[in-house]
């Protein structure tokens, strides 16, 4: 028997599902099993090693195969290969990550790419600022949007129950919720100002809560908040199976993000009925189009209004989870796996 035409980069799967290693097994659960073939990475291969591991063992068992690198970086200088590109924010904010590691980053994306035989971009966006950074010719490059998994809906009470009491979180408290790590492109810290800017007319009820790594105090300062304002919950990181019924638990999601590929969490929360409050800027209109309140999220005056209504607002609460659902319908993971495929498949 002949081997499948597609080798896909496994090396997602040494690490904690976020965004990205989301993405990866999401689509490639949807593959045709008899296509294609992973090829896993070693326990070492993470970090720096994991990169090195890309360009020497991956490439070699690869071999003639179509090569498919579903996290941004692969063997630099391989022709047989497709690479997906989830953001450009090495290019764009190189501020947000160690100097060391965004120099290589960007050489290694930008060599992958422009030597690759094609690359699938999860957003316009995305591709707007991979042909800005990068001389690809456009025909090179075809969007796929990502999707919500079904499990991402309206979670059953119990469920929403017992997290709420694991978290310690009062059955009649409500809940504003972000998603999202401390670095500056996230702009989480900025929301913790405006939180503390409107505290004294929060409901005793009110709760911000912040599901991800906690990260430095020092990101507060500069920017008005030296310490954690009250009422606010970090619960650290959540795993993949709770995320239903915290977005299901949250009166709100505001996810005030400076810069998105794609913005997953925002179709997770309409997913789920959640009400959205996001930016106004990079992917995220494209993603939430009508059904969110987009705001300037550089502005403390949009984003503490923007608080009080996901607080105040019962009306704009109601239309908004409407809408958000029938937004969501119209990204799928089958759909972007059967894409992926129809593309992997015309190269191999």
């Amino acid at each position: 028997m002949s081997s499948p035409a597609v080798a896909v980069n496994a090396r997602y799967l040494l690490h904690r599902v976020t965004g990205i290693q989301r993405y990866a097994r999401e689509i490639v659960a949807r593959l045709p099993a008899s296509g294609h073939r992973l090829v896993e990475a070693p326990d070492w291969a993470k970090g720096a090693k994991g990169h090195l591991w890309e360009q020497l063992p991956l490439h070699a068992r690869a071999g003639r195969a179509l090569l498919w690198n579903p996290c941004q970086t692969g063997p630099v200088g391989r022709r047989r290969q497709v690479v997906t590109v989830h953001d450009m924010g090495t290019f764009d904010h190189p501020g947000s990550y160690a100097k060391g590691f965004a120099a290589w980053y960007r050489w290694c994306m930008a060599s992958v790419a422009a030597r690759a035989e094609h690359v699938i971009a999860v957003s316009t966006f995305t591709k707007e600022r991979l042909l800005h950074h990068v001389p690809i010719d456009p025909e090179r490059v075809t969007v796929v949007l990502e999707g919500a998994d079904a499990r991402f809906r309206r979670a059953d009470p119990a469920q929403v129950e017992a997290l709420r009491r694991r978290l310690g979180i009062g059955p009649a408290q409500r809940i504003v919720l972000s998603l999202g790590s401390l670095e500056p492109r996230k702009n989480l810290a900025a929301l913790l100002q405006a939180w503390q800017a409107i505290g004294s007319g929060i409901a005793e009820d009110a709760l911000l809560v912040l599901v991800g790594k906690r990260g430095d105090p020092a990101v507060f300062r500069g920017l008005g908040v030296e310490q954690v304002p009250a009422r606010v919950l970090f619960t650290g990181y959540l795993p993949d199976e709770d995320l239903p019924a915290m977005y299901t638990a949250a009166t709100a999601f505001v996810y005030p993000s400076l810069y998105e590929g794609f913005g997953l969490p925002v179709l997770e929360a309409m997913s789920c009925g959640t009400p959205v409050v996001t930016s106004n800027l990079s992917s995220l209109p494209e993603v939430a189009g009508d059904a969110a309140l987009l705001v300037n999220p550089r502005s403390a005056e949009e984003l503490q209004a923007a608080l009080r209504r996901c607080l105040d607002d019962a009306d704009w609460l109601q239309t908004a989870a409407a809408a958000g659902l029938r937004q969501a319908q119209r990204f799928s993971w089958d759909r972007a796996a059967r894409e992926t495929w129809d593309l992997l498949a015309a190269h191999a």
